[in-house]
Order: structure tokens, then sequence, then C-alpha cells
């Protein structure tokens, strides 16, 4: 007889699935899916990398960004054997929604800032 899954066994399985799983369009519709080895790139909120599905919706595709700016008017310098994969979880992500979804937070999130402007009566705008 073959050996039953334990309540930890599946615990650690639903971990793993939702800690590494993407979305994305598949055949017309959307889908969540496993793509095996994306899981070795970081998240940044500047990353270096493209990722999705294929234009046909056939392939799950991560691409190093290759695309001139302002900043880089000859786009960033192709990768080498030492340079971190990054990709962006979710550019408007809180830290607290990474840390519930992947486990970490990022000092750097530029979501957690909240952009306020304090009006005092009788006070003068300083610029």
């Amino acid at each position: 007889s073959s050996p039953s899954a334990t309540q930890e066994d599946f615990d650690w399985a639903r971990a793993t699935a939702h800690t590494r799983a993407m979305s994305g369009k598949v055949g017309g519709g959307p889908c969540a899916f496993i793509v095996p080895g994306v899981d070795l790139a970081n998240h940044s909120f500047e990353p270096n990398c493209e990722y999705g599905v294929s234009a046909d919706g056939k392939s799950f595709q991560l691409t190093w960004d290759c695309e001139a700016t302002k900043e880089r008017p000859g786009g960033p310098p192709p990768p080498t054997a030492k340079d971190e994969v990054l990709i962006c979880y979710g550019a408007r992500m809180p830290n607290a929604l990474l840390m519930l979804h992947y486990g970490f937070m990022d000092p750097q999130n530029p979501n957690e800032q909240l952009p306020m402007e304090c009006v005092i009566p009788g006070a003068r705008k300083i610029r």
C-alpha cells in the first residue's frame, strides 16, 4: 500500500505551490501555474528581467531587460554569469503582502510611503 499524506505534508505542498505560483492567460483564459526554476529569480522593485506567458500562450518566458531608457540610452549591459536575476513580484505590493505571500519584506519598498501634506490653518506654504 502507498503511504498516506499527512496534514503536515499537505500544508507544505500548499505553501510551496502558493509561494511559487505565477499567473497569466493560457489558452485564452486566466490560469495559475508553477514554473520550474523561476523561483531562483529574486524580487526587486527595480528588476532586470521581465517574465510572463508568451504571446501565443504556449510557453513561459523570462527575458533579460535590454531596453534603452533615458538613464541608459544604450540599454543595460548584457548579463554575465555572476548577475542576479531580478523580477518584480508586484509593483504595488506593500511589505505586509510580501511577507504574507513570500515570507520577506523589502526595506526599500516604495509602497510603504504615504505621501501627505499637512495643512495648518493660517500657515503659508514654503517652496
